[in-house]
C-alpha cells in the first residue's frame, strides 16, 4: 500500500513541475526600460548643440539586442549600444541641434529591439530653445486711415552675453514710410515705423537689419500696412454670380442667369464719424435693381440688400452701384457690378 501511495505522489509532483518549468522558460525574454521617460531639456540658448545621454535598462531575463537606430530631426547619435545583458544598463549619447530653432522643439530617437512586448520604441525629447535674438512682436502689422499718419514699434533683444549691435540695411517700403532704430540698453533696441498712405489698400514689404552676431548676420522684419478708407464697403465689387437666387421672382422657362438675385453689401465707418445712407442708384439701368437699407449699428454700420430684377442687358458703360451718403469725406461710394454669365 505504501509503495503505491509513494508512486502516486511522485507522479502528481512531476505533472505539476512540467508547466512550471515551461512558464519559467517563456518569461526568459528581454525587456527594454527607459527610466527617464519623456524629457524636457532647457531652457538653452540657440546656437551650440546640446549633448544628452539616455539610459537604457534591460529588466528582462534574456539578452536585449538593439538592432536599428533612427535619429529624428536635428538629432545625431554619437554612441549607442548593440546589446544589453539581463539586469544591465547602457546609454545612448546624442547631439541635439539648436541653431535656427526657438521655443519648444521636438527631438528624439526611434529604435528596434528584440523586446517581444515593444519591438519598436520612440524615445522623445523636448528642447526649450531661447533664440539668440528675440523680436517682439515678430513683425509690423499696421492699420490706419488713408491720408492719416499711423505708426508702430517693436523691440529687439539680444540673448547672448555679447552686446547686440544693429544697423539699418535696406527696405522696400514706400517713400512715405519712415523707419528709425534706437538703442535702449546694451542688448535692447527699438525699431519704429511711421507711415501715411494716400490711398486705401494693403502693402507688404520688409525691413532688413545687420547684426554683430556671426550666426545671425542679418534680420528680416516683415511689414504689412493696411490703409483704410474713411468709409468702406464690403465687398468692394458686387459679383452677381455670387448672388442668391430668389425663387418668387423666377418665371417658368426663364434662363437661370436671368433670375432675380439678392446681394448684400456692408457699409461701415472706419473713422468713427457717424453717417447715413441717403440713396442707392444702379447705373445705367436703375429700374433693374431695388434696394433696402438696414441699420446694423445706427450711424456706424449699415447692411444693403440689393435685388437685381433681371440680367442686365449689354451696355457700353460698365454697370456700377452708387451709394450716396452724408459722410463729409465720402459723399459717394462706387461699387462695380460683375454680371452673371
Amino acid at each position: 500500500m505504501l509503495p503505491g501511495l509513494l508512486l502516486l505522489f511522485l507522479s502528481l509532483s512531476f505533472s505539476h513541475a512540467r508547466p512550471l518549468n515551461s512558464s519559467t522558460a517563456a518569461t526568459a525574454s528581454p525587456c527594454l526600460t527607459v527610466p527617464s521617460g519623456r524629457e524636457t531639456l532647457g531652457p538653452v540658448i540657440e546656437g551650440p548643440p546640446v549633448f544628452h545621454t539616455i539610459v537604457l535598462r534591460n529588466t528582462g531575463r534574456a539578452e536585449l539586442l538593439l538592432q536599428h537606430f533612427l535619429p529624428g530631426k536635428g538629432t545625431k547619435i554619437l554612441q549607442a549600444p548593440r546589446s544589453i545583458g539581463p539586469g544591465k544598463q547602457e546609454h545612448i549619447r546624442l547631439e541635439l541641434r539648436t541653431l535656427g530653432e526657438r521655443g519648444k522643439v521636438a527631438r528624439g530617437v526611434r529604435l528596434r529591439s528584440n523586446d517581444p512586448d515593444q519591438p519598436i520604441r520612440y524615445l522623445p525629447l523636448v528642447l526649450d530653445v531661447i533664440p539668440q535674438i528675440t523680436i517682439i512682436p515678430d513683425r509690423f502689422s499696421l492699420t490706419g486711415l488713408a491720408g492719416k499718419v499711423f505708426a508702430g514699434e517693436l523691440h529687439i533683444r539680444g540673448n547672448l552675453k555679447q552686446a547686440l549691435a544693429l544697423t539699418l540695411a535696406e527696405t522696400d517700403l514706400p517713400e512715405s514710410t519712415r523707419v528709425s532704430l534706437k538703442k535702449k540698453a546694451s542688448n535692447t533696441c527699438t525699431l519704429s515705423l511711421e507711415t501715411s498712405q494716400a490711398l486705401a489698400g494693403v502693402f507688404r514689404g520688409q525691413i532688413r537689419l545687420g547684426t554683430n552676431y556671426p550666426q545671425h548676420p542679418t534680420l528680416t522684419v516683415p511689414v504689412m500696412i493696411r490703409s483704410l478708407a474713411p468709409l468702406q464697403a464690403l465687398p468692394a465689387v458686387i459679383d452677381l454670380q455670387q448672388g442668391t437666387a430668389i425663387s418668387k421672382h423666377r418665371q417658368a422657362g426663364q434662363d437661370p442667369a436671368a433670375s432675380s438675385l439678392r446681394c448684400q453689401v456692408m457699409i461701415r465707418s472706419n473713422d468713427q464719424r457717424e453717417f447715413s445712407v441717403k440713396n442707392v442708384i444702379f447705373s445705367p439701368a436703375q429700374e433693374q435693381m431695388t434696394s433696402r437699407v438696414i441699420p446694423v449699428q445706427e450711424g456706424k454700420i449699415y447692411r444693403l440688400e440689393l435685388i437685381f430684377l433681371e440680367k442686365a442687358p449689354a451696355q457700353t458703360a460698365a454697370p456700377v452701384v452708387e451709394i450716396h451718403t452724408d459722410h463729409p469725406d465720402v459723399p459717394v461710394l462706387y461699387l462695380p457690378v460683375k454680371r452673371a454669365r
